[in-house]
């Protein structure tokens, strides 16, 4: 603790000298500029020796005496500026000289200024503000809303409530968006134009008619689409429908409100009334009449082109192994009675079982509008799960391998046992297995579909 303490304070003491030496460094050099009359280099040093020690009194009255003849240079900067008539230069000369006052003044050095100044640079501003304002309108009626808002922006900074400002400053910054949203609405690039607008929107909700226009894009962009059977010509139409209702629930979880998904049970039913099947493949004919029927835009078919499930035999097998065990025995060579470890020979099961599925099929999403086919992909992939695992009625830890006729004391084959022997004794059905690769197929494919269908109708 002490030592702790003493580091704290030695650490403390090397920052206060450190601050010293740099506070007398730089009044120092202050001095030297002083006394060269370079009064500007001479009021920067006593100020910086100020902040790192406000209690230097030397640099304290040297920033006085520089510091004002700094602040009057800035005054006369104001001048020569009003009297040449460069109203910007005179307004940022006289802001400048506040900026610096307000430096003195946090070590409590006033700087005299008439109060006429203030009175000419207000209505120097106000005459360099009407200036930039007629420009800033100017540059709105030529649309170069860009450079307007440029201006308007610098007016709010002189006098943030300076006028309507704020509104055309807005405007400027809102049009340049609403007019890309209007070119792409007329050239029914009805995404482009709904994102532009979302970005109006949440600058002004009110602006103009970007609300109507926006509810216009959703609707006349909407892209719906229709999932259909799944074909399967080994004529198993389970697998089928569980392809189409995994399918479906991923596409569902789709935020994009450019693309919808119709629902199964008001599609089928829609196809149940006008007696259509169409689990297999989709020309010109029949995609005008399943758009038609199903106010969609597009439609999602497949086809199985394999699945197999295998449900593996338990294989049982007869294993010799050794159980370690103690006994007393005498030593001649010590004279002493000692437990010595002696192996017998005793007979455990070994247990494996793998379950396997395969599944492969096609999908494709087809224009209802034009015939075209916008997606198509395979998804092919098999699953297994395996149990091998081994019994033993004794005390498993006492159990060691058995290597060409004799007990193995490698410890890497005694883990390989332990291992066998805690095991788990259960595995997932081929069922299971299935259902996996269905989620995972419907998963690879919703992802794959969304993002193609995205590109397809932002084109």
């Amino acid at each position: 603790m002490f030592k702790n303490t003493l580091s704290l304070l030695f650490f403390t003491l090397f920052i206060l000298l450190q601050s010293c030496s740099g506070t007398k460094k730089y009044a120092k050099q202050a001095l030297y500029f002083e006394a060269a009359g370079m009064y500007q280099d001479a009021a920067k040093n006593f100020l910086e020796a100020l902040r790192r020690d406000p209690n230097n009194i030397e640099a304290r009255i040297g920033l006085k005496s520089n510091g004002r003849k700094v602040f009057q240079d800035y005054l006369d900067d104001f001048f020569v500026a009003k009297a040449t008539g460069e109203n910007k230069k005179a307004v940022y000369a006289y802001l400048d000289a506040q900026k610096y006052a307000e430096t003195l003044d946090k070590y409590n050095i006033e700087v005299d200024e008439p109060s006429y100044i203030k009175n000419d640079f207000e209505l120097l501003k106000q005459n360099y503000l009407e200036n930039q304002y007629n420009e800033g309108k100017m540059l709105m009626g030529q649309e170069k809303y860009e450079a307007a808002e440029k201006l308007f922006a610098e007016i709010t900074s002189l006098e943030p409530a300076y006028k309507d400002v704020d509104n055309l400053k807005l405007i400027a910054y809102l049009e340049p968006y609403y007019k890309q949203a209007l070119e792409a609405y007329s050239n029914e690039r009805y995404v482009k134009a709904y994102y532009l607008m979302d970005n109006i929107i949440a600058q002004d909700p009110n602006y103009k008619d970007v609300k109507s226009m926006r509810e216009d894009c959703l609707e006349f962009g909407l892209f719906t689409i229709a999932i259909l059977g799944i074909d399967n010509v080994t004529g198993d139409n389970v697998i089928g429908h569980k392809i189409q209702a995994t399918l479906l629930t991923e596409l569902t979880k789709n935020t994009n409100p450019f693309i919808k998904i119709i629902d199964r049970e008001n599609m089928e039913s829609i196809l149940e009334q006008q007696r259509l099947n169409l689990s297999g493949a989709i020309d010109e004919n029949t995609a005008a009449e399943v758009g038609e029927l199903l106010g969609a835009k597009a439609v999602v078919s497949g086809r199985i082109i394999e699945r197999q499930m295998t449900t593996g035999k338990t294989t049982t097998f007869n294993r010799n192994g050794y159980q370690a065990y103690s006994v007393k025995q005498f030593n001649k060579a010590t004279q002493k009675e000692e437990f010595v470890t002696k192996y017998k020979k005793v007979g455990y099961k070994e247990y494996y079982q793998m379950n396997e599925v395969k599944l492969s099929y096609q999908l494709q999403v087809t224009s209802l509008e034009t015939g075209e086919i916008i997606f198509s992909r395979v998804f092919d992939q098999d699953k297994n799960d395996a149990m091998h695992f081994a019994i033993y009625d004794g005390d498993s830890r006492y159990l060691y391998p058995e290597s060409k006729g004799n007990v193995s004391l490698i410890q890497n084959e005694k883990r390989n046992l332990d291992r066998l022997l805690n095991s788990p004794r259960e595995l997932k059905s081929s069922t299971e297995l299935m259902n996996d690769l269905l989620k995972s197929s419907a998963s690879y494919f919703s992802s794959d579909i969304m993002r193609t269908v995205n590109a397809y109708i932002n084109k």
